[in-house]
């Protein structure tokens, strides 16, 4: 994670959420961050709507390790507030066509990263 993340804040937004909501990704986030960083040096796009709960979802994956760049396709929802928020606390938020192809793993929502990006590793579609 970036040592510019502001990680209080994203954990303030999730704090919206019942912890019995979230159970799953707090688990996750605690064992991310008991095996120290278990995805050092790898590059993840994640293309998904932006909302409250991806603030969440992105917590585990911030915790990783992992360098994470955020983006959503215009087959996507995405609340700009949130964008400002996520921005605000240090997370690398990029319009798609300023992509450039250079992940590891592509985390893709709807298939909007298809022909886009050719990650080394692999691909999850995410719908």
């Amino acid at each position: 994670m970036p040592a510019s993340t502001n990680i209080p804040l994203l954990q303030g937004i999730c704090d919206n959420f019942p912890a019995y909501d979230t159970y799953f990704l707090r688990s996750l986030q605690d064992e991310i961050i008991q095996r120290k960083a278990p995805y050092q040096g790898l590059k993840i796009v994640h293309n998904t709507h932006i909302n409250l709960a991806t603030v969440c979802k992105l917590l585990p994956l911030l915790f990783s390790g992992a360098e994470i760049t955020v983006t959503s396709t215009e087959n996507l929802q995405s609340m700009p507030s949130i964008i400002k928020q996520l921005k605000a606390a240090g997370v690398h938020f990029s319009e798609p066509e300023y992509l450039k192809d250079d992940f590891d793993i592509s985390l893709d929502c709807g298939g909007g990263l298809y022909g886009k990006v050719t990650p080394r590793i692999g691909a999850i579609e995410l719908t």
